[in-house]
């Protein structure tokens, strides 16, 4: 369950399916997904732009596109909230989509994330 002012609060792109969002919320955590506040067509790094205004930390599907911004950032100097990437098939069952993010948020402050690129994967087998 989140904790005020230390759970990570979350942006998740268009890769990520809005009932996993749901899901997410209802075990109380901050989640904007990028169709709901008119960001569905935006780029890769507009997307991270924007969660970067706004303190939350990206979680993706789209590990091709999102580990080189990630790299690219960390050489430019600029600073993120945190980069959360999986490998696993959006379309697998939220049960199973939904036991990654719990326990990996469990586990993880807000702090915790700032400027790092963490991996989903391993909180799947949990």
């Amino acid at each position: 369950m989140a904790i005020a002012g230390l759970s990570a609060r979350l942006y998740f792109d268009h890769h990520v399916p809005h009932r996993l969002a749901r899901e997410v919320r209802r075990h109380r955590f901050d989640v904007v997904v990028a169709a709901e506040i008119g960001m569905d067509r935006a780029s890769d790094p507009q997307h991270f732009a924007r969660a970067v205004v706004e303190g939350r930390a990206l979680v993706t599907f789209d590990v091709k596109d999102y580990l080189p911004l990630a790299a690219r950032w960390a050489e430019e100097d600029r600073h993120h909230s945190g980069l959360i990437v999986s490998k696993a098939e959006a379309t697998l069952s939220v049960g199973v989509l939904l036991r990654g993010p719990l326990a990996f948020l469990d586990r993880m402050s807000a702090d915790d994330l700032i400027d790092q690129v963490r991996w989903l994967d391993a909180s799947l087998d949990e």
